[in-house]
């Protein structure tokens, strides 16, 4: 047998063509079996092309007389071989398509919550500047710690300091918040059937995490 493999996968090969005969066998102890087979070549030859299209020539049609058939059958298999590799292709851009939409939300879902746990770590830095207003108002109103050396001066010094620490805290938070906002909007505005685009995108917001961290 002969084979050849076209372009695009597609598989030719000739063969002679062999029929079954029944025969009969001696097994040396005086029994005849009828139950032996042997192959016996006919002579034909045989042309498969791909998995499924055979084509035998016959008695009364060698198989030269049908080479327009061959032909025709081999541009059908080196057809039908192009579209499954372009549905393969297509198939396997669907599922890059849906895996990188999956990357970019859970990257938002990701980027989300760290916005959350930002505003609730800036609350804690609020309430924690507030107990310290309240509790210098109520030392300053509390009777007779006026006439203690200092005092004066240091109430006056929390006054300033109080909003100048809320400030200090509130500037940071809000950048970090400002920042993850921008990010999180182009990662939405990506196009998850851009791959370039998507891949550069997560690898520098990587980057940036990770030099950030």
């Amino acid at each position: 047998m002969s084979s050849w493999v076209c372009r695009n996968d597609v598989s030719i090969s000739v063969r002679i063509k062999s029929s079954v005969r029944q025969i009969a066998r001696d097994d040396h102890d005086g029994i005849w079996d009828f139950h032996k087979y042997t192959y016996v070549d006919t002579g034909r030859l045989s042309v498969t092309i791909g998995s499924g299209v055979n084509i035998r020539e016959t008695e009364s049609l060698p198989l030269e007389d049908k080479m327009r058939e061959i032909y025709r059958k081999l541009v059908e298999a080196h057809e039908m071989q192009i579209v499954r590799t372009r549905q393969r292709k297509i198939e396997a851009e669907k599922y890059e398509t849906r895996r990188r939409k999956e990357q970019i939300e859970t990257v938002v879902r990701d980027l989300e919550k760290h916005q959350v746990d930002n505003l609730e770590a800036f609350k804690l830095q609020l309430m924690k500047v507030e107990e310290n207003r309240r509790f210098y108002s109520a030392v300053e109103s509390h009777s007779g710690l006026e006439n203690i050396e200092g005092f004066s001066d240091w109430i006056e010094w929390s006054r300033k300091v109080l909003p100048t620490e809320v400030e200090r805290r509130a500037v940071p938070a809000l950048q970090r918040h400002q920042a993850l906002a921008e990010i999180i909007a182009e990662l939405k505005q990506l196009d998850p059937s851009d791959a370039e685009r998507c891949n550069d995108f997560l690898y520098h917001l990587s980057l940036r995490i990770r030099q950030s961290s």
